[in-house]
């Protein structure tokens, strides 16, 4: 068991409609960690609901980090207090979906953003 507690998953459920819960939870998250995030700086966050793999109603959770002065990845122990804080809303909530929770730098997301904007330069080249 993990140690966020169990989450209750029935067999075949997966939620049908709870957006309205999502869109307040994550609400909620977002200004928290937008205000004073427990671990690492949060610049933003954005989420999708999704089905897993198995069929189960998740969550993906992107979460983007203000750049420390090295541009390295935080450490764990910065991470967790932020992965605690969502699980804890999750379940104070009783949402049946599972958080895959993703980070980020800013850097790292610029970086993407340049290569994707090179790719689509050269794609629009060829065209040509």
């Amino acid at each position: 068991m993990s140690s966020h507690g169990a989450m209750a998953f029935e067999a075949d459920k997966v939620p049908v409609d709870d957006s309205a819960g999502m869109d307040a939870t994550m609400a909620a998250i977002e200004e928290r960690l937008l205000k004073s995030s427990p671990g690492a700086p949060v610049e933003s966050l954005s989420w999708e609901l999704i089905t897993d793999s198995n069929g189960y109603g998740a969550v993906e959770i992107v979460i983007i980090l203000k750049d420390n002065k090295r541009k390295n990845p935080y450490p764990l122990e910065k991470l967790q207090p932020i992965d605690d804080l969502i699980w804890e809303k999750f379940v104070e909530r009783g949402l049946d979906r599972w958080p895959f929770i993703r980070y980020f730098l800013r850097s790292e997301i610029e970086e993407i953003e340049k290569e994707e904007a090179e790719e689509a330069a050269k794609a629009i080249e060829a065209q040509c």
